[in-house]
């Protein structure tokens, strides 16, 4: 089997080899990405995979987000509402006794606007990450729940949130249906 040899003027003089029944075109070929790194003075480029992402993976995004944004949301009522309760869990779990109501208040206005900052999917490295970050240190602060499995079931619930947290921020740039202004991947 031959290669033809098409060549593409707006490339000046380059050639794009085809093999036989390869349907050519006049128009010059796709420009390709590189990443380019310098090792000892020399250049060394590699080709950037273009990778397409499956149509469904920004709605797939979106839902995680809207379940571990309902969580947040009635942690964050339970400061506003019952700070009395608040205190309790941060008392137990975190070893913050004698936090007073004004306290709660504070720290739920504040993971209220961190909160709605999330689910609107902007500023995604810092929401998406302080997310994370909040739900991570939630998680192990139970660690004792942990050892007694049978007793503390619910608890076990904390684990797959904390993974739809890690997949939301990995992810975060293929978190397309927010209300962020950052361009959207190529979509398959």
């Amino acid at each position: 089997m031959t290669l033809a040899s098409v060549s593409y003027p707006a490339l000046q003089g380059a050639t794009r080899r085809h093999w036989p029944g390869d349907i050519v075109t006049d128009s010059a070929p796709p420009q390709e990405l590189y990443n380019e790194r310098t090792v000892f003075g020399t250049i060394i480029q590699k080709p950037i995979k273009e990778t397409r992402m499956p149509k469904q993976l920004p709605l797939a995004l979106l839902l995680l987000r809207l379940g571990v944004f309902i969580v947040f949301l009635f942690w964050t009522l339970d400061k506003l509402v019952q700070p009395d309760h608040a205190a309790k869990v941060f008392g137990a779990f975190y070893g913050l006794d004698g936090l007073g109501e004004t306290a709660f208040y504070l720290i739920g206005a504040a993971q209220l606007v961190l909160i709605l900052a999330f689910v609107a999917g902007v500023f995604k490295t810092w929401t998406y990450g302080a997310i994370l970050i909040f739900h991570g240190v939630s998680t192990l602060s139970a660690f004792g729940k942990y050892l007694q499995p049978f007793d503390n079931l619910l608890f076990f619930a904390a684990w797959p949130m904390l993974a739809a947290c890690a997949a939301l921020f990995l992810l975060r740039e293929y978190d397309t249906l927010t209300l962020s202004r950052q361009p959207a991947p190529a979509t398959a």
